[in-house]
């Protein structure tokens, strides 16, 4: 015959059969821990993939001016030197744009539509 777990409210106990310890509660962590851990995690996993998808979803402000710039030296009428330090400008303004430096980039692309006059 089975012997069956004895519980401490159920009666005296019978000789042979097996008494479970009452739980211990104290070991428990309480106090809605999990409840507030989870939606910690379920917050932080929202703000990371909102921040994520807004990164995504913005044109890059280094792209538009360098389509800005090429637009407005493609119409500019320039001599050699301004050509050369315009064409400086914009190159290290690429570099800058490449290495997601947009606030540089778009310092480098000013400076070059400066001395395009525009």
């Amino acid at each position: 015959m089975k012997s069956f777990p004895y519980r401490s409210d159920a009666g005296p106990p019978i000789r042979g059969r097996l008494q479970l310890p009452q739980p211990d509660h104290r070991h428990q962590i309480g106090n809605g821990f999990m409840r507030r851990l989870s939606l910690a995690i379920t917050v932080g996993t929202l703000a990371v993939s909102a921040a994520m998808s807004t990164a995504y979803a913005a044109p890059a402000p280094c792209e538009e001016s360098l389509k800005a710039l090429r637009a407005a030296e493609a119409t500019a009428k320039l001599n050699d030197a301004d050509k050369n330090k315009v064409s400086e400008l914009e190159t290290k303004g690429i570099e800058r744009c490449n290495a997601d430096d947009d606030k540089r980039a778009d310092d480098f692309f000013a400076q070059a539509m400066k001395v395009m006059g525009k």
